[in-house]
C-alpha cells in the first residue's frame, strides 16, 4: 500500500515475488507486452523508507517510491477482486525518452521534464514518460517545469513545417 496503508489512486494491487523470497502488495500502474515472447510485465511501486537530514541535523524517514517491472506469471500475481482491465498499455520503451524529477515543495513547481540522457534528471526520479505525456505534463506550468539545462520543450515544440524556402530576415 502507499505511505501509512493509503491506496495509490484507483491502481490496482497485485501480489509480487522478490527473488530473495520476499513477497510485497504493491500498486500496478500499467502494463507492456514484449512482443518478442509474448510475456506482460508490469510497471508497479513500492513505497519503501529512505532518510533525510533535517535543516536541524536530525534524520528522519520519509517515503522513497522505487517504480520496477515485474513478468507475469513469474514474479506477480493477480489479488482476487482488484480490476486490472483498467491498466493502460504502455508504449514501447523506446518511446519513453523523457524523464520526470521531483519532490513535494511548500511553492511553485515541484516536477521537472528532462531528456533520457540529461545529467540533471538523473536523482529523484518519479518515472518516464512519452513525448505526448512530456508535453502534457509541460503545460501544467504551476507544478510541472522545464530543465534549464536540457530544455525538452526545444524537442517537443510544435514547429512550423520545412518548406525548403528561407524566410526573408527581417
Amino acid at each position: 500500500m502507499g505511505v501509512r496503508g493509503q491506496r495509490r489512486g484507483d491502481a490496482p494491487y497485485a501480489r509480487v515475488h522478490l527473488p530473495d523470497g520476499q513477497d510485497l502488495v504493491v500498486p500496478v500502474l500499467g502494463r507492456r507486452r514484449d512482443a518478442a515472447t509474448g510475456t506482460w510485465w508490469y510497471r508497479c511501486v513500492a513505497t519503501l523508507l529512505t532518510c533525510e537530514t533535517t535543516p536541524g541535523g536530525r534524520l528522519v524517514a520519509v517515503p522513497d517510491p522505487v517504480e520496477f517491472w515485474a513478468p507475469y506469471p513469474q514474479a506477480i500475481e493477480p489479488i482476487e477482486g482488484e480490476r486490472y482491465d483498467l491498466l493502460t498499455t504502455e508504449p514501447d520503451e523506446r518511446e519513453r525518452r523523457w524523464r520526470v524529477t521531483g519532490a513535494p515543495v511548500a511553492r511553485g513547481p515541484h516536477l521537472t521534464v528532462h531528456r533520457d540522457d540529461c545529467a540533471q534528471g538523473s536523482r529523484d526520479l518519479v518515472r518516464t514518460v512519452t513525448d505526448r505525456e512530456a508535453l502534457v505534463l509541460l503545460a501544467d506550468r504551476e507544478n510541472v517545469r522545464e530543465c534549464a539545462v536540457c530544455r525538452p520543450l526545444a524537442v517537443l515544440a510544435p514547429r512550423e513545417p520545412f518548406t525548403g524556402r528561407r524566410r526573408p530576415i527581417a
